[in-house]
């Protein structure tokens, strides 16, 4: 898995799924619900920002054991 820092500046679904280890539909549902920005690209792209991603993942909080 390549590291975040090494993707380019645009995230499609599938890209975004692969770094958080998640579905693409779980990763549609955090860009309708509003936790995970997405930006359109012509007028059938969605893409997120490899910033927003990385937002994302800072906002996330560790479960304790």
């Amino acid at each position: 898995m390549p590291r975040l820092e090494d993707l380019p500046a645009l995230l499609t679904y599938g890209q975004v799924a692969g770094q958080l280890g998640v579905s693409v539909s779980k990763v549609k549902k955090l860009v309708y619900a509003g936790d995970l920005p997405a930006v359109d690209v012509g007028e059938r792209n969605r893409r997120i920002r490899r910033a927003d991603l990385a937002a994302y993942i800072d906002s996330l909080t560790p479960r304790a054991s």
